[in-house]
């Protein structure tokens, strides 16, 4: 036996050459938090390797939310029927910085937005009142997903930048551009 040679493994070598696989998670109840939700399933993803996939199960139809939805990761959310509701509450979504989101099928609705993003009971600054309905700082693609009913204070309803320069309201969706541009608009139906 002494004249069998060792094997050395390199596992970083072996993990490199196997990267981590993409999870999916099933939504499977329509409450805010709590096990089966749409924010577990979030915090689940942030913590998953690989760009993720959100499905609902069947049933859920709505997620009424406390507070805004917040995307730190890729991830792909796929919810055909599915509205989040923000309650008039604050801000329903928000794709954090570097962050590449697909939404596909949902509504987003009642989201609400004062001055410079201080949610409907003062608690809480978001730093600005762009984008009630969605805040993108990420990378984010909409696909057959409806923004509507979303409002915003502050300035004017439809467009302005995080100073506040040509109003400081953004009722739907607000979008940061290649280069540093902001881009908001009052929210309305995706292709």
């Amino acid at each position: 036996p002494d004249d069998i040679p060792m094997l050395k493994v390199d596992n970083a070598a072996v993990l490199a050459a196997h990267p981590a696989r993409a999870a999916s998670f099933t939504v499977t109840s329509g409450a805010d938090s709590g096990a089966g939700t749409l924010r577990q399933a979030l915090a689940d993803a942030a913590t998953s390797a690989g760009a993720d996939t959100i499905v609902f199960g069947s049933g859920v139809t709505q997620i009424t939310l406390a507070s805004e939805l917040v995307v730190n990761s890729d991830v792909t959310i796929t919810g055909p029927g599915v509205t989040l509701d923000g309650q008039l509450r604050g801000r329903v979504l928000r794709v954090a910085v570097g962050a590449g989101v697909s939404l596909q099928g949902l509504t987003l609705t009642r989201g609400l937005l004062a001055g410079r993003g201080i949610n409907w009971d003062g608690t809480q600054a978001s730093g600005s009142s762009l984008g009630a309905g969605i805040r993108n700082d990420g990378v984010l693609r909409l696909e057959g997903v409806r923004v509507l009913g979303n409002y915003a204070s502050g300035g004017g309803a439809g467009a302005g930048d995080s100073q506040g320069a040509g109003g400081g309201g953004g009722s739907g969706v607000r979008v940061l551009v290649q280069g540093g541009a902001t881009l908001c608009g009052a929210g309305g139906v995706g292709p």
